[in-house]
């Protein structure tokens, strides 16, 4: 076991291994040594787990939290590859909770995630509305989502097709019965920035982070002992003893759970496997000259496409497929027949000036999908009480990361929620059969 005084040694020689010139080689080495033994290991150093650490490393020794990431180049990772987005607009009150935490974090970026001698972290940043359309059918659950909303502090407002077509007149309001628009705490930045800031913010606070893959997570019947990792550079596989395992492993966090047992039994609560498995979702590049030059943070239409302008001039867009029609996941190419085939008719139909677009580029991303009712799970299993979901969150997890994070520390070191309470979104639902479903999933 680590002691106090070489833990703290530790810590003292990556803070100043950070501030050496060539401290960015020397600290990845000494970061990336695999620990025998530490207080938490989280598996995936993706968003989700980045921020766990964060809030961990704020009050317990950094040093004793370590983070094991197989893909440090975030190649195929959910969170660069997002569309970077925050709104308040749901219909969960959790969810909205979250979400406004998550804009006051990522609104102060370059205060928490500044880092000593460094220029403040910008993540591009950029204020602006949320907009739903809907038709006559779905102008009851809008109105349902708006009263929860408003119930919840979220600044909304319900429009008219009139009032739409007053505020954006280059849109078309045909087939449209009602729109909720957000006046205030949405807005879109860049994931890409947003998860090097806080990875930048992470290793500086001392954390250890490993390039590796969980292969086996250890149990001493209903406690989690440690894991065991394959590491990247040479193959060597390490053990690391843990108090806590934090499942942050996105898209994949359904095969980590089941390595810790999760599922894997014929009856009991431990027959119940994680819901959660990838999702592959398009985003689309499109130039448009004669299109709007200001355009919401993002407009969700009735048929489920969404788009937006960025500050390129182009615009983005992306759909959902139907249930039946969701695509492979063995690769994260780009199916440009797609938007052809789905998406280009509905945004033409409801902005004239997309009948003359021109693809320029596009890209796969993975969702942590949600298979049982499209929101996360966060908290411990019911059995391995030091085994943390912090999973499933089915398209919106990047702007919940820093609430989640925080919610997951608190779990650990109070035992409790102690800022939001999400005792409603933990594991406990799967098991009852009780959905608790998301309807603002796009």
């Amino acid at each position: 076991m680590i002691t106090k005084m070489a833990s703290g040694l530790l810590r003292t020689s990556i803070q100043k291994l950070n501030k050496l010139p060539f401290s960015s080689t020397w600290c990845r080495h000494l970061s990336c040594l695999p620990p025998k033994e530490v207080d938490v290991v989280i598996a995936g150093g993706g968003i989700m787990g980045l921020a766990s650490a964060y809030f961990l490393a704020k009050r317990i020794d950094p040093t004793r939290i370590c983070i094991i990431e197989r893909d440090n180049q975030y190649e195929r990772a959910a969170t660069p590859l997002s569309v970077g987005s925050v709104r308040q607009q749901f219909s969960v009150p959790e969810n909205i909770m979250l979400s406004k935490f998550g804009f006051d974090f990522l609104t102060n970026c370059h205060r928490h995630l500044k880092v000593e001698g460094d220029d403040d972290p910008d993540i591009q940043f950029r204020r602006g509305s949320y907009v739903y359309l809907v038709n006559e059918k779905g102008e009851q659950i809008l109105r349902e989502n708006y009263q929860i909303q408003c119930s919840m502090g979220a600044s909304v407002k319900l429009l008219s097709p009139k009032e739409l077509s007053d505020m954006f007149p280059w849109m078309c309001t045909d087939g449209i019965s009602l729109a909720s628009v957000g006046l205030d705490n949405e807005g879109h930045f860049d994931p890409y920035s947003f998860l090097h800031c806080m990875k930048k913010k992470v290793l500086s606070m001392s954390v250890r982070y490993v390039n590796a893959d969980v292969t086996n997570v250890l149990r001493n019947q209903n406690e989690i002992t440690g894991v065991e990792v394959k590491l990247n550079e040479n193959s060597s596989t390490e053990s690391i003893s843990c108090q806590h395992l934090v499942n942050a492993c996105g898209p994949w966090a359904g095969q980590l759970a089941f390595m810790a047992g999760i599922g894997s039994e014929k009856d009991g609560l431990m027959s119940v496997p994680l819901p959660v498995k990838p999702a592959k979702r398009y985003v689309y590049v499109f130039d448009c000259p004669t299109g709007p030059t200001c355009t919401p943070a993002i407009t969700v239409d009735l048929s489920g496409a969404y788009f937006r302008r960025e500050c390129s001039g182009n615009y983005i867009c992306g759909r959902s497929p139907d249930a039946d029609k969701e695509p492979e996941i063995d690769n994260l190419d780009c199916d440009y027949d797609y938007f052809y085939d789905t998406l280009w008719e509905p945004l033409a139909h409801r902005v004239p000036a997309f009948e003359a677009v021109k693809i320029v580029g596009g890209w796969g991303g993975f969702y942590d999908y949600n298979t049982f009712d499209q929101n996360a799970i966060i908290g411990a299993h019911p059995v391995l009480k030091n085994f943390y979901f912090i999973n499933g969150f089915s398209g919106h997890g990047i702007q919940q990361s820093p609430a989640a994070g925080r919610a997951i520390s608190e779990l650990i070191l109070d035992g409790k929620f102690a800022s939001i309470d999400l005792t409603r979104l933990g594991f406990q639902r799967v098991l009852q059969n009780s959905p608790m479903s998301e309807k603002n999933v796009i």
